[in-house]
């Protein structure tokens, strides 16, 4: 089985509050049939009350969020088909405020069905005063797989993240008040 790469991905782009239209994402560059899609969101606002109009075969599979939370984030999966449109359209329809999102493409995401694993990390820590938030390691027993991790903290837009053990940045974003990085790492066979 081939373990999961990252293939490419588009900019993270702002996503308009609820019920301002929806915002477009290009699809990543060199995309082919039986990559995975991975659609990353945060956003400001009543988050347990989020609800999104997302485009055909995407599945939300992780979200963190919470009546205490002024925030809200998920993730969103799609097995890329042979012929995927050029552009897709993601719209916050009900609770969400501004926010951000992140497109990617995993190649062999979907070899033997489960080697891609994503998920929203709520076990960032950040002291009082500190610009870095270190996250904590996923381990997962099977081998050749990736795992993606999606973090996100919202008390500044000067905020890093620091991975620990075998975990490596993607890619990060910092506006409007809200800092988030999304990082992988292979489990070795």
């Amino acid at each position: 089985m081939a373990t999961p790469s990252f293939r490419a991905a588009d900019s993270w782009r702002s996503i308009p509050a609820a019920g301002n239209g929806p915002r477009t994402f290009t699809k990543p560059a060199g995309t082919a049939d039986g990559d995975v899609l991975l659609w990353f969101a945060f956003w400001a606002g009543t988050a347990s009350s989020t609800s999104w109009t997302v485009p055909s075969g995407f599945t939300e599979i992780t979200r963190l969020e919470g009546d205490i939370f002024t925030f809200g984030m998920s993730v969103w999966r799609k097995e890329a088909g042979a012929s995927e449109p050029s552009t897709y359209d993601f719209e916050g329809t009900a609770g969400n405020g501004v926010g951000y999102g992140y497109l990617a493409a995993y190649q062999d995401g979907n070899a033997g069905g489960s080697s891609l694993d994503a998920f929203a990390d709520s076990g960032a820590t950040i002291d009082s005063g500190d610009a870095t938030a270190n996250i904590v390691g996923v381990t997962t027993a099977t081998a050749n797989t990736r795992v993606v991790s999606f973090v996100m903290e919202s008390g500044g837009s000067t905020r890093t993240f620091t991975a620990v053990g075998t975990l490596a940045e993607v890619t990060d974003c910092n506006a409007g008040g809200y800092s988030a990085a999304v990082f992988d790492e292979v489990v070795a066979s």
